[in-house]
């Protein structure tokens, strides 16, 4: 669902979406916490798929997504900049009647 979520141009923007700054600051801590929570597990669940049946990668890409840590958005545009990923996640999205993710640029 949050790969649906995505404006087409989430890989070419600089900001990201920013939805924690317009949250009031009493809900900015927990959201941070339950995000980076939810973060890891979709790591590990995507660690896990890599060997086992599953989209593991894509697991992996949405966990990387919603973990903060610096350098976040080069690795996700590194990570989408792949072909074979960016073409899975634009089938899914086609499949929702959404835009394609537009490649990052270089």
């Amino acid at each position: 669902m949050i790969l649906l979520w995505l404006p087409s141009d989430y890989l070419n923007s600089e900001n990201g979406l920013g939805i924690s700054r317009r949250l009031p600051p009493v809900l900015r801590y927990p959201y941070w916490l339950l995000k980076n929570l939810l973060g890891g597990i979709f790591l590990i669940a995507g660690f896990i798929m890599l060997f086992t049946p599953g989209q593991g990668i894509l697991t992996i890409v949405l966990g990387l997504a919603l973990v903060n840590f610096p350098g976040k958005r080069r690795v996700i545009r590194r990570t989408l900049g792949h072909h074979t990923v960016l073409a899975a996640i634009n089938r899914l999205r086609l499949k929702a009647h959404k835009e394609p993710l537009q490649p990052p640029h270089p």
